[in-house]
This record gives structure tokens, sequence and C-alpha cells, in this order.
């Protein structure tokens, strides 16, 4: 944990909240209760911004990708949501989409240029998420889309080296198929 907070301070991630308002809250409140009238009403409102970060460091659009709501991230990137943005973590909205198996939401966040082979604050991509999670549908969907799957985190491992480490046969299956590297060791020499 304790590296994990000099990460943090190493790349200086601030989660400037002065500007959450009300609607804000509102905003995320209708994302997490899956209403579609609420998200599209509160929207409207002026200065709410979608990929704006709470002091949790949680965002309505990154809540729609990781819980799945596909009519609210496409309401968010009609809006002009940008795909790039990061939660306090680091993670892109393709990161969590990845790591609940949540395809549909995966393809939409790719066909609106989401990049794929971002890198969270520990240095992971989206198939590193979807590995740790063991979703083998995300798995595949990356491969499938040319992701990086042999990036490297920040503790030297590769997603086929994650997938080993936590038996997933299933996991690591799609990506050796997708040619990832078998002889890579990471920083614990494994």
């Amino acid at each position: 944990m304790k590296s994990f907070k000099n990460r943090l301070m190493r790349h200086e991630v601030t989660i400037d909240n002065k500007d959450w308002s009300k609607y804000d809250e509102r905003l995320l409140k209708a994302v997490e209760s899956g209403e579609l009238d609420r998200v599209v009403a509160t929207l409207a409102k002026k200065g709410v911004v979608p990929t704006k970060l709470n002091p949790q460091g949680h965002s309505a659009f990154h809540e729609a990708a990781g819980r799945g709501d596909e009519r609210s991230l496409t309401v968010f990137l009609t809006h002009g949501a940008d795909v790039n943005s990061t939660n306090g973590s680091g993670k892109t909205a393709l990161h969590l989409a990845a790591k609940a198996g949540h395809t549909l939401c995966m393809q939409r966040l790719l066909q609106n240029n989401c990049p794929i082979d971002a890198t969270d604050l520990q240095g992971r991509t989206a198939v590193h998420d979807a590995v740790m999670a063991g979703s083998v549908v995300s798995v595949k969907l990356l491969c499938s889309r040319a992701a990086s799957i042999n990036a490297v985190d920040m503790d030297g491992c590769t997603p086929l080296s994650l997938a080993a480490q936590r038996c997933q046969a299933g996991v690591c299956h799609p990506l050796l198929e997708a040619g990832a590297s078998i002889n890579h060791r990471d920083k614990q020499n494994k």
C-alpha cells in the first residue's frame, strides 16, 4: 500500500473537487441507479461534465463503463465525453469495462477511439485488468483489436504472467493464440 501511495505522489495525481456540484453528484447517482432519464436530464445542466471526478476519484462516465451501462455511456459519448479521461487510479473507462467483462461498452469505447493500450498508475493496461478479473470475453475482444498483449506493468508482469500466476487457463489460451511471450520474467523472477 505504501508503494501505491508513493506512485500516486510521483504521478502527482490530484483530485480537484472544488468544482464538484450537486448536479455532478446527481449525475453519478443517476448512473449508479441506472436511471437513463435522470442521466439525460442532469447532463443538460450547465457545468455538468460526465468525466469530472468526485473527491473519491470516481466519475459518472467511468461508473457507467464499470457497470456496463451502455445506454448512459452512449449518451456521454454523444455529448463529447473525453474517452482519454482517467479516474483517480489512472484507469480509463476501457480498463473498468474490461475488468467487468462488459464487451458492449468496450466496443463502444473502442469505436470512439479510446486508447486500447493506455496504462493506469500501476502501469497496467485494460488487458492486465481483464486478466486479473478472469474475464475471458474481455481478453478475447482486446486481443482481437490488437491490444499490446506483452505490455509490462510496474511489477514487471505481462498479462500472460498474471494469468499463469492466477492459474487462469481460460485466460491464458487467447493470450497465447494472440502471440503472447512465454519467456517473460517479472521483477521477482517468476
